[in-house]
């Protein structure tokens, strides 16, 4: 299909049933780990996120062209991961863990269509993502807005070898 001049596919996103999670992963092993390399959080190793997969603790949605075969290489364009998962309070939502591929840009709208059915059918009400400050750009026309700000410091090697002061720690302790 044309427009303006370039090609626009039609895309499709699906879930890798628990067993496929091995076959699968081997086309977007490398997705995965680039997405979880940008994130501030580090929380989870390309290893983590496949044992989850794998466990049905995850859920691994594959995003390619809807003309073609989806499991065939050329028509992958993209993998997300999501959970389900509670807040504190007990309030459960739907976490997208991580999300990468080629021409993101052109198949979200397709996996935040998808993703949004999947937390309703969950019971969930909120969708959570931890991403680059680009994402805003992205998921704002779709309906997503900002909730959090994370903020990271990278310690310099002055403040590794400056380390902590024993006598500053005695204000901290309890008395």
């Amino acid at each position: 299909m044309e427009e303006a001049g370039r090609d626009v596919k039609r895309w499709r996103a699906g879930i890798v049933p628990m067993v496929d999670v091995p076959q699968a992963w081997p086309l977007v092993a490398e997705w995965v780990e680039a997405s979880l390399a940008h994130s501030v959080q580090h929380e989870w190793t390309p290893g983590d996120v496949f044992a989850s997969c794998v466990r049905g603790e995850y859920l691994m949605l594959l995003i390619g062209d809807a003309r073609a075969p989806v499991w065939g290489p050329d028509a992958l364009s993209g993998v997300a991961i999501l959970c389900q998962n509670s807040n504190p309070e007990g309030q459960p939502y739907t976490g997208l863990i991580c999300c990468g591929g080629r021409q993101v840009e052109s198949w979200l709208e397709e996996l935040w269509r998808v993703t949004v059915g999947i937390a309703a059918a969950a019971g969930t009400t909120k969708i959570i993502a931890v991403g680059r400050p680009g994402w805003k750009k992205i998921l704002y026309p779709l309906g997503a807005r900002e909730r959090a700000t994370i903020v990271a410091y990278e310690l310099t090697p002055e403040d590794v070898a400056r380390g902590w002061n024993a006598r500053e720690a005695e204000g901290l302790k309890h008395g």
